[in-house]
């Protein structure tokens, strides 16, 4: 089983995704021994899959979706996708040597999807990896996978979009259970029924019957990052 290591800062990927991978993140089975010295750090471009343009925005996350022991890249949809079709969340797999293939998902009839937040974990405990969006306008969104590239929708508990709009979102076992959870906080500049509310901090425990939120508000609580 290769080693991985998850040492990157995974925020604000504007506008290009070709080119944030390589910077302290280890993707292959072994890890690059810098020539030059100790002292000296050794980047090489790991971008072969990956798309060369486009709005990615607010950030992704790293993780193993398909439990091959290797890292792979999670996106939302871009700000301004070239057609409707990338109007989604993105997955792309990492084969341990620097290269990505796109995974082919499925999502719930009818879902809407935009530019924010996403991360991944076992939400509900059944072993299979989920994804928790927080996007721009949309309030927060929980997809259960299948384990086969299908999802379906998995928010029961979480704050709606007329309450809380948010592009920050990370996953965390914030209660020691062994299920991670998930954080968010509030847009930096939320519009519509969502302003009146407040700056607010969610912290959200999964489970496999659905979400239990609790929001901690205060007016100076608004980030795009979290």
């Amino acid at each position: 089983m290769p080693m991985i290591k998850k040492t990157c800062l995974s925020y604000f990927v504007y506008p290009l995704l070709v080119w944030i991978f390589v910077f302290g993140c280890d993707f292959s089975s072994q890890s690059v021994s810098p020539k030059e010295g100790p002292e000296k750090l050794v980047f090489r471009d790991s971008s072969k899959g990956l798309p060369g343009s486009g709005k990615w925005r607010q950030s992704i996350d790293i993780y193993d979706v398909n439990g091959d022991g290797y890292l792979d890249i999670l996106a939302p949809s871009p700000r301004l996708p070239s057609n409707e079709e990338d109007r989604r969340p993105h997955v792309w797999y990492g084969d341990g040597k620097g290269g990505w293939s796109e995974a082919r998902l499925r999502f719930p009839q009818g879902s809407r999807f935009f530019y924010g937040g996403i991360c991944g974990g076992d939400f509900d405990g059944d072993g299979i990896t989920d994804l928790a969006l927080a996007m721009h306008t949309m309030g927060l969104k929980g997809l259960r996978g299948n384990g086969k590239g299908g999802y379906e929708a998995f928010s029961d508990g979480l704050p709606s979009e007329e309450v809380f709009t948010s592009r920050a979102v990370v996953a965390a076992d914030v209660n020691n259970d062994g299920t991670p959870d998930v954080v968010s906080v509030s847009e930096l500049f939320p519009k519509g029924p969502a302003l009146s509310s407040g700056g607010r901090l969610y912290v959200c425990l999964g489970s496999k019957g659905g979400w239990k939120c609790q929001a901690f508000g205060h007016e100076a609580v608004r980030r795009d990052s979290v």
